[in-house]
């Protein structure tokens, strides 16, 4: 006889991530450049292609990339919203 609260729920069950999703999660920095091509100082957020990671690992909170050119990348994954209902049950809890 089996347990249902024991079977894993669909939802509850990992979302694989494909390389185009991990890659959209993850910035690399990269030097501005001024008008006459010259680094400014500053540095700016550039995000990864899916056609730069050579492998990708999901670490439930963040994903860690690596690029065909050999950078280790990380780049956090964003927090699940909550359903009307948690996020009323979550004010009741609060008073």
């Amino acid at each position: 006889m089996s347990d249902a609260t024991n079977t894993p729920n669909e939802s509850e069950k990992p979302v694989e991530l494909t390389k185009a999703q991990a890659a959209a999660l993850v910035f690399r920095e990269v030097p501005e450049l001024g008008d006459d091509g010259k680094p400014t100082g500053k540095v700016a957020q550039k995000r990864v292609t899916a056609d730069e990671v050579f492998a990708f690992s999901d670490y439930g909170t963040h994903v860690v990339v690596v690029t065909v050119d050999g950078r280790k990348l990380r780049g956090d994954k964003p927090k699940p919203a909550l359903s009307k209902v948690e996020g009323a049950e979550a004010k009741k809890a609060g008073k």
